[in-house]
Formats: structure tokens, sequence, C-alpha cells
């Protein structure tokens, strides 16, 4: 796929599974603070704050890397998923130098 597709297939994919699902940074969020909570349940420990939602979008990268790694029929979807994720943990990292 060119490159100029598949970055206008990503938006497409984004757009459409942020009306199903909700928008990535809420997502993202949410599974930093149900991580959090299953964690010090597990642990029995009190973690400092919640994981960040870039921390919680890499580990959605790596749920999406491992699903299309395993010998299921081939599916862009997954790809675009893990990429999507990859760009919005990459923007929400707070040491990522700041854009002029």
């Amino acid at each position: 796929m060119p490159e100029e597709d598949l970055h206008k297939r990503m938006e497409e994919v984004t757009e459409d599974r942020g009306k199903v699902y909700g928008d990535l940074l809420s997502t993202f969020a949410a599974t930093g603070k149900a991580l959090t909570a299953l964690l010090e349940a597990h642990y029995e420990i009190k973690l400092p704050h919640d994981i960040p939602p870039h921390v919680a979008g890499q580990v959605m990268v790596i749920i999406k890397a491992l699903r299309a790694s395993k010998n299921y029929d081939y599916n862009e979807d997954s790809y675009i998923d893990e990429m999507n994720f990859a760009r919005l943990s990459m923007q929400l990292d707070p040491r990522r130098p700041k854009q002029p």
C-alpha cells in the first residue's frame, strides 16, 4: 500500500473505531486506570500514580503485535490499529519534545 494511502487508511480506521469505541485518548486513559487497579490488587501495593495513557497505549501496541504475529489469516486492520496506537502513544508521551 502506498504511504499516502496508508495514512488515509489509518485516519479512516481511527474515525470508524472512534464511532464505535470512543476516542483513543479516553480509551488509553481508562485502560491505564484499569491496569493500575489490576496491578495494585494483584500485588497488594499502591502505585504512586495511575499508569499514564501513553503507557497504556504501548500495552495495546504489544497486544496488537502479538495478535498479528499469530498464525491467523492476515488482517491488515491489526497492523493499522497497531500503528494508530503507537502514533497516539508517541504524541501523548510527556518526554516528547514540544512541537512548534
